[in-house]
């Protein structure tokens, strides 16, 4: 399996076939993964916490590192259930156009007829009025392992 990514015809020939393949294997390197899609077929999934949008204005700043799970343990009250770090997953979630914090519409040019050479853009107020301010947004999601803690 590993090996088809380096030579591209075996890939162009890898399927969702891959999860049978998986499944019905013997070797030890692969019991991690048979364990992961039986719990996804069994709806072992992971239990969804809270999620937390971080204001634009924290986006600005490139020092400000990703959420670990420690970080979400040491800030319980101490009252109901205690969550270790080996209890938490963290999914630190960057969306935007590809373009980080730039809108992508400034980047698209226009020709007036098809035989033009010459390109322009558009003014922002020509565009629309719908046209959102922020191009990003990070998002915090957190999760447990164990589905009795989600409440914790």
């Amino acid at each position: 399996i590993s090996d088809s990514v380096a030579d591209p015809e075996m890939y162009t020939l890898m399927t969702d076939s891959i999860l049978p393949t998986i499944e019905r294997s013997r070797d030890p390197a692969l019991a991690e993964s048979r364990r992961i899609i039986r719990n996804i077929r069994q709806r072992k999934l992971y239990r969804f916490v809270d999620e937390f949008i971080l204001p634009p204005q924290s986006l600005d700043n490139d020092k400000l590192r990703d959420v670990q799970p420690v970080d979400i343990s040491t800030f319980q009250d101490g009252s109901g259930t205690q969550l270790s770090p080996d209890d938490i997953i963290v999914h630190n979630c960057k969306i935007n156009y590809a373009m980080k914090d730039k809108n992508p519409v400034d980047h698209v040019h226009f020709f007036s007829d098809w035989e033009d050479d010459t390109s322009f853009s558009i003014p922002k107020h020509k565009v629309s009025a719908l046209i959102p301010e922020q191009f990003q947004e990070r998002i915090i999601r957190v999760f447990t392992r164990d589905p009795s803690k989600s409440a914790a």
